[in-house]
């Protein structure tokens, strides 16, 4: 998703990112025992990441906020930075819905087929298969996957599970062929290939 961008992280989901370049964020975190309410007051957005134009209204929030980052400490200060974080909350949920609302038919589709991938990696996805069942011709598919994304769909496929696939080296003790085989990889010589390109070891 292009910048500038919202992100809102429900309880135990998980994202992963790949910046190649410099950027600057802002966040900040509620309980997710507030969710409900935040979910009543109509500021939870699905879906959870969507492009932006920021306003002069949000920036002069962040930049009032700012102000009181050596001062957290101060009687106060910690009401006034939750009042302006809501309130920005609040504009960031006005503009991610006019963007939404906006944003064509085709886009709408290609973040839905990018979602099921993302769900789904360790299936056996074949890309032909997505682009029929979702009424594309292949040259339309790939000029709106092209206008969302700026990688191909399969190496957005082959991202998604080479990631898992780290994650699973990391944290258990799997052989190679197995974690390759649980990601949608059929054989270990191909994840290991793709897996020192991208990583480099």
């Amino acid at each position: 998703t292009r910048y500038p961008h919202l992100i809102i992280k429900a309880p135990e989901s998980e994202h992963i990112y790949e910046i190649n370049d410099s950027r600057e964020s802002f966040f900040f975190m509620y309980s997710k025992e507030l969710l409900p309410e935040l979910e009543k007051t109509g500021l939870i957005l699905s879906p959870y990441i969507v492009e932006i134009k920021p306003t002069p209204q949000m920036i002069n929030l962040i930049n009032r906020i700012k102000v009181f980052f050596s001062k957290t400490h101060d009687f106060g200060v910690a009401d006034e930075i939750d009042i302006l974080c809501f309130q920005l909350l609040e504009q960031f949920t006005l503009a991610a819905s006019g963007a939404m609302e906006i944003e064509d038919h085709n886009t709408k589709k290609i973040r839905a087929i990018a979602s099921y991938m993302q769900l789904h990696f360790r299936d056996d996805i074949v890309i032909n298969k997505l682009i029929g069942k979702n009424n594309f011709s292949r040259r339309a598919f790939f000029r709106s996957w092209n206008d969302v994304y700026n990688i191909t769909p399969l190496q957005h496929l082959t991202n998604l599970r080479l990631n898992e696939g780290k994650r699973l080296l990391e944290e258990t003790d799997l052989p190679v062929a197995d974690i390759a085989e649980s990601i949608g990889i059929n054989y270990s010589s191909y994840f290991v290939s793709q897996f020192k390109k991208k990583y480099g070891i």
